[in-house]
């Protein structure tokens, strides 16, 4: 008979414990929940900025295309000198120190 009594008490200490074990999974699903809704809420503005970032990425890369078009031109028809002239003025321009 004390075995089975044993047997009880440890039955219901085990039960007891796994209480609050449900008690912490269930709080941890309710921080999750709320982790989720607020990555939700941020996935909106997140592609707004990734879309402006590409677009002022292939502004800057259309822009560097149109410049080499235009070292090309200026080389075609006023020769090489005059082309990295264009070049070293280009360089500057950024800094806002032209020579």
């Amino acid at each position: 008979m004390a075995a089975s009594q044993t047997i009880r008490t440890l039955k219901l200490s085990l039960l007891a414990d796994t209480s609050g074990f449900n008690k912490n999974i269930k709080s941890a699903q309710s921080d999750f929940d709320k982790f989720s809704k607020n990555v939700s809420k941020l996935a909106v503005p997140a592609a707004a900025a990734f879309t402006g970032l590409a677009t002022a990425a292939f502004s800057a890369i259309e822009a560097a295309s149109d410049l080499q078009q235009t070292f090309g031109a200026v080389e075609q028809i006023f020769g090489e000198r005059a082309a990295r002239r264009l070049g070293r003025i280009s360089h500057e321009l950024p800094t806002g120190r032209a020579r």
